[in-house]
């Protein structure tokens, strides 16, 4: 667990960010209320988010097959590996997220 207090975002990810200034963002976690603060200070994204959300409090997301196979089964988007449940959308970086 102590891995996750220093992890790096990828490397598309400030770009990413950057694009989407001129609408609200929030950083939307599967982590808990209290390991969320450390990992947000090491990307030195947190003042580019208005809110930090856990779905601790909201829903299951997640990029792990086995979460959103489960998801689809209640009307979410589903993984490549669950051929029978096809994904709305997909995308390999958060440079290709649609604006």
């Amino acid at each position: 667990m102590d891995a996750y207090l220093s992890l790096r975002c990828f490397p598309e990810v400030r770009e990413a960010v950057a694009r989407l200034a001129s609408r609200p963002r929030a950083l939307l976690s599967n982590g808990s209320p209290k390991l969320l603060p450390a990992p947000i200070a090491t990307s030195g994204l947190g003042a580019a988010f208005k809110h930090v959300l856990s779905v601790d409090a909201l829903l299951c997301v997640s990029s792990n097959a086995w979460d959103v196979a489960g998801a689809k089964a209640f009307g979410f988007g589903a993984p490549e590996e669950a051929p029978e449940l096809p994904a709305d959308l997909g995308v390999t970086g958060l440079d290709h997220l649609p604006l």
